[in-house]
């Protein structure tokens, strides 16, 4: 663990029995439960009561992105974000014109949950609120062809566009 930027609470504390059993074990690494039932005992179920979940977590899949005990990234990350999104999605910057800033710098989380959410597509906040943490909701109101839309999504893509303005 040493040299690592993130490490896991129990790992740092020596407390190994936290997760493991000293001796034996049914389950793989001598773990006390399979992932992700050993995770669930110190961090919250991320599924319960929402209405989007990310793949791997709903599958339990906890350590297809995050190391067990320390990691070189933030939050015991394999990879650094957006490389770890990238992992199973799509690049969406290859090839287009205009790039949503937060994409294109990879702050991914800037408006995705990496876990889970109660809105569509593991969004932080549903659109056009999401929207308007960046963008000036005055400013785009007061433009002719946004008078009266609330649905950015309906001309505009959200990752990126091979026309100028993100546009569809």
């Amino acid at each position: 663990t040493k040299g690592k930027k993130s490490v896991h609470p129990p790992v740092e504390e020596g407390m190994c029995l936290e997760c493991h059993e000293p001796h034996q074990s049914e389950n793989k690494s001598l773990l006390k439960k399979v992932v992700p039932g050993i995770c669930y005992t110190c961090h919250d179920d991320f599924t319960k009561g929402m209405k989007t979940v990310h793949e791997p977590v709903n599958q339990g899949l906890c350590l297809e992105c995050h190391e067990a005990h320390s990691s070189k990234n933030k939050h015991v990350l394999k990879k650094p974000v957006p490389e770890i999104c990238y992992s199973c999605h799509d690049d969406f910057t290859k090839n287009m014109q205009s790039v949503h800033p937060p994409v294109e710098e990879g702050l991914c989380l800037e408006c995705h949950d990496p876990h889970s959410t109660k809105n569509e597509h593991i969004m932080k906040k549903p659109v056009p609120e999401i929207c308007f943490t960046c963008h000036d909701e005055k400013n785009i109101s007061s433009k002719p062809q946004h008078e009266g839309q609330s649905q950015c999504l309906k001309c505009h893509n959200v990752h990126s566009s091979k026309r100028e303005k993100l546009l569809k």
